[in-house]
């Protein structure tokens, strides 16, 4: 009797699960090509070749654990780490960490 019961949940198991990935939503992702398409075929997007650039390290948004950048069309970039990659130094102002071997 065992035996049956849990045949009996492994088939209805495996249908749940196939029809779960049978029916599941597909999403491409920007850069991703779909079905029949080569990633190569479509031009490049002509607001790539605007992309904001550095102009400078906004030094006074410092934080401990974080950079933040300047943009060339006026907004920020925050760069984040897990770590911290600044000190206060004896002025009271966050100071690079510096990383390298004596």
């Amino acid at each position: 009797m065992r035996g049956l019961s849990s045949s009996r949940f492994g088939r209805f198991t495996s249908l749940t699960i196939s029809l779960a990935l049978a029916l599941a939503p597909v999403v491409f992702l920007p850069g991703e090509a779909a079905a029949g398409e080569s990633a190569g075929a479509s031009p490049p997007d002509a607001d790539s070749a605007a992309a904001p650039q550095v102009v400078r390290e906004a030094s006074e948004k410092r934080t401990e654990t974080s950079k933040h950048y300047l943009m060339s069309d006026g907004s920020y970039r925050a760069v984040i780490s897990e770590a911290p990659v600044h000190f206060k130094d004896s002025s009271g102002k966050w100071a690079d960490i510096d990383t390298e071997l004596a």
